[in-house]
């Protein structure tokens, strides 16, 4: 009995019937969404690498924004305030040196408390007017700041400039700068106004006895000629020690405590779309992290200690 030899099929080579179908050689289901899982997770993180890197980045930017604004602001009138003269003016209204609390249209304070991160702690902004004299050559100068538009809670510094001819004159000057009616057939002096920057959240004045200890100016001084007055604003002095003052005379600070408050921009213009006041006072309330302060002690050069006596 003779065994055949077993034969292949001649349509099907050896190799092919080795290799895997198309089925076979496929991703599973289960393979792509691990893969689309991976993925997934990391684009979100590069994402949020991304957002966080360019938060940051605005957020520096920002920072230096105000920072560069606020610093120029505080040089300027660290360098005009250092420069305050006694005007030795008889009239009553010829201040040297006259800081008001500005208030909102509705009659109240120009004072607003902002929540830091201590639930139990604030900070109080205020805004206040600034007027002073200087003198240069022959050239007398009565200069203001004052801020626009605080019933927001925020508003423009503006500088005044007024030109005189004397001494004799800053009492007009005052006059004007404050807004008051001029007396009739005054001829309103030579003035410029400028602005100076915007989002002003806080802008505080401090006035400085002459002496051997720098004492705040609280109460009244006896001057050579008319009494500087030191006048309290009222309920805010016992938490702020701030005050209005009117220095008349020969009366000036010895050394002024400027301080300042700058908003953010970006939060600036969050509370540029509040249209209702009392709604972005709330608003700026609670954005005490967007707010930087400066603050500086100028000398004044032409002190007179007679004032002080």
């Amino acid at each position: 009995m003779s065994i055949m030899p077993t034969t292949r099929h001649p349509s099907i080579p050896s190799s092919d019937r080795r290799r895997p179908s198309a089925a076979q050689r496929a991703f599973s289901l289960i393979e792509i969404l691990v893969v689309v899982a991976l993925l997934s997770v990391i684009i979100i993180g590069l994402v949020a690498m991304f957002d966080q890197t360019r938060r940051a980045l605005v957020s520096s930017t920002t920072q230096v924004d105000v920072l560069e604004s606020g610093r120029a602001a505080s040089e300027l009138i660290g360098r005009e305030l250092e420069q305050i003269t006694p005007g030795y003016s008889r009239d009553v209204n010829g201040h040297n040196f006259n800081v008001a609390l500005e208030f909102y249209p509705d009659g109240t304070p120009a004072v607003l408390t902002q929540k830091l991160a201590d639930p139990v702690e604030v900070r109080t902004n205020m805004m206040q007017q600034l007027f002073f004299v200087t003198h240069n050559n022959l050239q007398w100068n009565a200069v203001g700041y004052v801020i626009t538009t605080p019933e927001f809670g925020v508003g423009t510094l503006y500088r005044t400039n007024y030109t005189l001819t004397s001494p004799a004159q800053i009492g007009l000057a005052l006059t004007n700068f404050m807004g008051l009616p001029l007396p009739p057939g005054t001829i309103n002096l030579p003035m410029s106004s400028s602005r100076i920057v915007e989002g002003v959240v806080h802008f505080s004045v401090r006035a400085y006895a002459y002496g051997t200890n720098v004492t705040l100016i609280t109460n009244s001084i006896a001057s050579g000629m008319i009494a500087a007055q030191a006048i309290v604003i009222p309920a805010y002095n016992i938490a702020t020690d701030n005050y209005n003052y009117q220095l008349k005379s020969n009366a000036t600070p010895a050394y002024v405590e400027l301080e300042m408050g700058f908003l953010e921009t970006r939060a600036l213009e969050r509370l540029k779309s509040i249209t209702d006041s009392p709604a972005s006072r709330k608003f700026l309330a609670t954005h005490a992290g967007q707010v930087h302060l400066f603050r500086q002690r100028i000398p004044i050069r032409n002190v007179d200690p007679a004032a002080y006596k």
